[in-house]
């Protein structure tokens, strides 16, 4: 499978999820697993106060 040079991310959280359930049936309709998963760390940082957005925030890795 060849994939795209477009460096597109997309990011979706889940709540309460059975995981190895949910990879069952990923592999019942075709789907592959293209990289193995791994841990990843995120630091929000909250806009200074008179420069906040209404569910606003900056994220860092």
């Amino acid at each position: 499978m060849k994939l795209n040079n477009l460096n597109t991310e997309y990011e979706a959280t889940f709540c309460n999820i059975d995981i190895n359930k949910t990879r069952k049936q990923i592999k019942k309709l075709g789907g592959r697993l293209l990289k193995p998963m791994f841990k990843q760390k995120r630091t929000n940082f909250y806009l200074p106060e008179g420069q906040e957005v209404k569910g606003g925030l900056v994220k860092g890795s």
